[in-house]
Parts: C-alpha cells; sequence; structure tokens
C-alpha cells in the first residue's frame, strides 16, 4: 500500500490531514495530536503516533522512566517511548495486501488515544490495575 492509499483512508474516515513534509502528516482526533510518518525505505508498515505526551526535564526523569516501563507492560499493540526529551505512544502494523485499512487506521487511532490516557494515569497515580478499561484488549 503507498503512502497516497493511507491519505485516502484517513481523509475518507474523516480526519483533516495536514502536510508537514514529505514524511510527516498531522491530524487530530478528540483533543490529541496524531502523525502518520512514511518512510519509502519500509512503505510496507503504518507508523502512526501521538508524539510529545509528556515532557521530560532533569527534574522528571526518574520518575517517568518507571512509568513508561509500566505502561509498556500494560499496554497491547502501542508502545510508549522516550526520545528527544519527549514522551510518545507509537503504532506499527504490517500492510499486507488483505488488510483493510480503514479498520486499522481506526484501530490504531484509538489504541494510541488509550496508551496516552493510560501513561498519563499511571503519571498522575490514578491507575488502578484492577479496573484496565481504557486498556484495548
Amino acid at each position: 500500500m503507498t503512502k497516497n492509499d493511507i491519505l485516502k483512508a484517513l481523509d475518507e474516515l474523516g480526519f483533516k490531514v495536514e502536510s508537514l513534509n514529505e514524511r510527516f502528516y498531522h491530524f487530530e482526533f478528540e483533543g490529541l495530536n496524531y502523525l502518520y510518518s512514511y518512510d519509502e525505505d519500509d512503505d510496507d508498515f503504518l507508523h502512526i503516533s501521538i508524539p510529545s505526551i509528556f515532557e521530560v526535564t532533569d527534574d522528571n526523569i526518574d520518575m517517568v522512566l518507571p512509568v513508561i516501563s509500566q505502561a509498556n507492560n500494560i499496554i497491547k499493540y502501542a508502545k510508549i517511548i522516550y526520545s528527544q526529551d519527549m514522551v510518545f505512544a507509537t503504532f506499527e502494523y504490517p500492510l499486507f495486501d488483505w488488510v483493510n485499512l480503514e479498520d486499522v487506521i481506526e484501530f490504531a487511532v484509538r489504541v494510541l488515544q488509550s496508551a496516552a490516557i493510560t501513561f498519563n494515569r499511571i503519571l498522575r497515580g490514578e491507575y488502578d490495575n484492577n479496573d484496565g478499561e481504557e486498556v484495548m484488549q
């Protein structure tokens, strides 16, 4: 599947996609900013992320790293990463010919939303391992 297929599917799902450059495309959903990243050397994968969930500083890094680890043990399909002083939620999926692109994108957006919520709830000390309502399984 091509970048144009993905951009068309995003449009058909109602997302207003803004091109940041040839590799990065921004869209919003329910108050969260998403980034579709295209890599011509790896165009068989869909990569969507929520960048900048949380800013990491020298003062909070010791608190944030264990939260990332705990969140990644809970979250399915997405991962929380720390890079360039920011926390991101990322989703990657192989784009086989039989994949329903719109279904995968819709799933990715919801999974990433859940990942961001889970990370923030753990960070604030509000996550109960027994509730799991926001975690898509």
